[in-house]
This record gives C-alpha cells, sequence and structure tokens, in this order.
C-alpha cells in the first residue's frame, strides 16, 4: 500500500489529505496478547517521512529517512474486546511517503490477564479474580472467621496499605 503525503494536487485543483489504511479485526480471544507488524520504505520523493501504527489503545511511529531501506513497525496489545481496530497512516511533514507491506497480525500464544489472590488470614476462601493489565480489582466478597472482624483489603503483608478499588 501507498500511503501519500497530504499536499496540494495542482491536477486535482484539490488537496489531498494524507493516506491511512483502516482495518477492524475480529475473532479475537478476549485476555490473549497480539502482535501486529508492518514493513515499510521511503518513496522516491525528497524528503524523510513517518509511518504511523494506531493497533487498539497502542500507538507507535517509525521515521524513515530518504534512504531506500526497509524497517519494520510493530505494536503488542492484550485484547480487552473480540475486535480491535488497526491503522496505519502518514506520519511524516514532507511530501514523501511510507510505502507499506507485509502487515501481520500474530496471536502469541500467551494470556495477558493478570490474577489478584485474595488472603484472608484465616478467614473463609475468596476467589481469584483475572484483571487486565491496567485495570483495578473489584470488590470481592467480604471473607468471615469466627471471632474477628474484617477490616478490609490491604496491599501489602503488614496490612498498612489499603487496597483502592475505585
Amino acid at each position: 500500500a501507498w500511503l501519500n503525503e497530504a499536499f496540494f494536487d495542482s491536477v486535482m485543483i484539490a488537496n489531498r489529505p494524507k493516506g491511512e489504511m483502516r482495518r477492524n479485526v475480529s475473532g479475537l480471544t478476549v485476555g490473549q496478547m497480539y502482535h501486529v507488524s508492518a514493513d515499510a520504505w521511503h518513496d522516491d520523493s525528497a524528503g524523510d517521512t513517518a509511518l504511523g501504527l494506531d493497533f487498539g489503545p497502542v500507538t507507535a511511529t517509525l521515521n524513515i529517512p530518504n534512504d531506500n531501506v526497509a524497517r519494520s513497525i510493530s505494536a503488542m496489545v492484550c485484547a480487552k474486546s473480540s475486535s480491535l481496530a488497526i491503522r496505519l497512516y502518514e506520519a511524516g511533514i514532507t511530501g514523501a511517503s511510507p510505502v507499506v507491506t507485509n502487515i501481520k497480525l500474530e496471536d502469541m500464544g500467551q494470556s495477558c490477564l493478570l490474577t489478584v489472590d485474595f488472603v484472608s488470614n484465616g478467614g473463609s476462601a475468596v476467589a481469584p479474580q483475572s484483571v487486565f493489565p491496567d485495570d483495578l480489582a473489584t470488590n470481592p466478597s467480604v471473607p468471615t472467621r469466627p471471632g474477628y472482624s474484617f477490616t478490609g483489603w490491604f496491599q501489602d503483608v503488614g496490612l498498612a496499605q489499603p487496597y483502592d478499588f475505585a
């Protein structure tokens, strides 16, 4: 794919927008790690260019000097839904454009979910939770233990740092 740089087109007598490709990928496994990559090189116009990549919430940029050498751009993402958008776009500021090929999406075969265990210190068992990186666990049920009162969940063994579920 050729992602054209925005410029004033004297033949069409109109501004041409920067080029981009968008794809929605579906059928992903929630909680699985995915890798997207593409190869890019410079067209034959003067000046450096750049290629941008958006993959779900992740953004990457690849600077491409005017040297006709192939380079790769990639990003990893943890699928929080069964579909994600991929966007490749011209991110340079000159009249040059990136040429993009070999766009690949790979299931890394590994979970990106984290397990949060709740230690009740002799109280009734509390089920662990699976959470996405950068997400918080939800407040679980209160454990019971005869003769004790539950005072809350803590981040540390010394019970000095309360866990904030908000």
